[in-house]
């Protein structure tokens, strides 16, 4: 997955500063959605395991 942290904004578009690519910005916010929801579930099925 692209990091963002250093990541450019050029009138509205975010380019990648080691590639010089432009990021996705749907397709990122997709991504960081369904990793979000994966660790949500890993984190309810350690606490239900730890009741």
């Amino acid at each position: 997955m692209t990091d963002t942290t250093d990541a450019v904004i050029v009138n509205d578009e975010m380019i990648d500063p080691v590639t010089g690519e432009i990021i996705n910005q749907k397709d990122l916010a997709e991504r960081l959605l369904a990793e979000a929801k994966e660790h949500e579930g890993v984190r309810k099925f350690v606490c239900e395991a730890l009741i």
